[in-house]
């Protein structure tokens, strides 16, 4: 199935899009989500199943390590790199938005 195929222009999104304003309604994101996420991963395997462990395999990576890279953020402190970053790029919006 291809994105301007005709079974998904007038089949599967609008399936796609009925289901989830109608989970919309009951004012619950996650299965909102959810909705979506099985959605995808349907499209995604529709079309050859191999693809779809490589995806699913893609998302665990990418959850587990977003949350590494989201924990180590938080329990570091700010150390002299940031905070030059962050005074040059102050520096540079000052330069360019200043009145003559």
């Amino acid at each position: 199935m291809l994105f301007n195929s005709y079974e998904f222009i007038f089949l599967f999104l609008p399936i796609v899009l009925l289901g989830f304003f109608t989970l919309s309604l009951f004012k619950n994101c996650v299965l909102s989500i959810a909705w979506l996420v099985a959605a995808s991963l349907f499209f995604y395997g529709y079309w050859n199943t191999k693809y779809l462990l490589l995806i699913v395999g893609s998302i665990v990576f990418n959850y587990f390590l977003g949350n590494l890279i989201n924990k180590e953020i938080k329990n570091s402190k700010p150390d002299f790199c940031e905070n030059r970053l962050a005074a040059t790029a102050n520096n540079q919006t000052n330069v360019f938005c200043s009145q003559p």
